[in-house]
């Protein structure tokens, strides 16, 4: 069960929530397994939702993420904020936003605006050789359907104006592709303390 608009969370809640997504991706699963997470990878398996698994089981999430993902992104979900917001983004949102450095050509190392890294896609004459776990390469493979659902919002960090995407690649191309322009991109954006 996705996460409602107006819904807040943790930084703890949030990094776990993030690694309940990331069992069920075939591009990290192995990662999570390798480490022995058998039992949480079961329960992605079955379809259990995050609002059913126990308090140790969240906590036990929020530690696994370490077993696919590097220090540096998972701390930058703590440092930008203790209280994270559920909301909708529109794909202007989206298109206002920054990605991460690692999408930017080999030989730039700094973010790029999202537009920039969904044309690339989208481009496929842009003559930029794509790796097999890029996401944008991954969404080429899923079909345009109906309705776009989205089982967990992705994640954001910064502030209004720099917004950077830090999770969530695949989930907001398959967004964009969506043929249902009323729907939106549930998104985790922290929450500035006054």
């Amino acid at each position: 069960m996705a996460p409602k608009i107006g819904q807040t969370a943790s930084a703890a809640e949030v990094k776990a929530r993030w690694a309940y997504a990331e069992m069920r991706s075939s591009r990290f699963r192995r990662h999570f397994a390798a480490a022995g997470y058998t039992d949480l990878l079961e329960k992605t398996a079955a379809g259990i939702p995050f609002c059913r698994l126990s308090g140790e089981e969240q906590k036990q999430l929020a530690t696994a993420l370490h077993a696919a993902k590097t220090e540096v992104y998972i701390s930058s979900v703590d440092h930008s904020a203790e209280t994270y917001e559920c909301n909708g983004w529109t794909e202007h949102d989206l298109m206002e936003a920054w990605a991460l450095p690692l999408f930017n050509f080999p030989d730039q190392r700094e973010c790029i605006p999202y537009r920039d890294f969904y044309q690339v896609g989208v481009d496929a004459a842009a003559g930029i050789h794509l790796g097999e776990g890029d996401p944008r390469v991954a969404a080429r493979s899923v079909p345009v359907a109906g309705r776009y659902e989205q089982a967990e919002a992705v994640i954001v960090i910064g502030h209004p104006g720099e917004y950077l995407l830090l999770e969530g690649y695949l989930r907001s191309l398959l967004f964009m592709k969506s043929p249902d322009k009323s729907k939106r991109l549930l998104a985790w954006l922290p929450v500035r303390s006054h």
